[in-house]
């Protein structure tokens, strides 16, 4: 996921409704209406933070454990950088604000 959403993430002030959370994952609860047009207009979320949304519910799955060390997901996703899987450090909390 983009470093900067995973850095919003990680301070608790991105757009996903956090469940759950611990030193290197995040779980967080969505919906059809987290990728409804009146929700994006409101609060956007990346290209590819939408597609792992519409993975989870085309999967029947309301609830993502968003874990840095987990498994690649099957499909068309993009890829970030190995060093980009550690959770963000204080310096990147700072840049998101």
């Amino acid at each position: 996921m983009p470093r900067d959403f995973r850095a919003e993430l990680w301070a608790g002030i991105s757009s996903l409704t956090n469940i759950g959370e611990d030193e290197y994952r995040r779980s967080v609860y969505v919906d059809e209406y987290t990728l409804s047009a009146e929700q994006l207009a409101e609060a956007p979320l990346p290209a590819e933070v939408q597609k792992i949304v519409r993975y989870a519910l085309d999967n029947e799955c309301n609830i993502i454990c968003l874990d840095p060390d987990g498994p690649d997901l099957e499909g068309d996703f993009t890829v970030f950088l190995e060093n980009d899987k550690e959770p963000p450090i204080a310096a990147d909390l700072a840049r998101a604000h």
